[in-house]
């Protein structure tokens, strides 16, 4: 019997001007689906945030994301699933629901 084993990968950073970082991955949450996740960290890579999911759709396979600051401590990560997706984030905010 084959035994599976589910992880992350695939993590993108991206750091802002005050020295604060987001780290986004992919997760397997079952064979058949994989999410976005981030948290973010202080300038001493201390966390500030559990992780959270970044993708609101529960359902596919969620993959490469990628990060980059927008400034003043917002940032966007975009992904792949079928199509490119993307979801800006705020200090404590998650900006609507989305873009493709």
């Amino acid at each position: 019997m084959a035994t599976v084993t589910y992880g992350s990968r695939e993590p993108g950073v991206a750091a802002d001007s005050g020295g604060g970082f987001l780290v986004a991955w992919d997760e397997a949450l079952s064979a058949c689906y994989r999410r976005i996740a981030a948290r973010r960290y202080d300038g001493a890579g201390v966390p500030t945030t559990d992780a959270f999911p970044v993708n609101l759709d529960t359902l596919g396979w969620h993959t490469e994301p990628a990060v980059a600051s927008l400034g003043n401590d917002h940032f966007v990560v975009v992904w792949q699933a079928g199509d490119i997706f993307g979801q800006r984030f705020g200090p404590d905010v998650l900006f609507g629901s989305g873009f493709e």
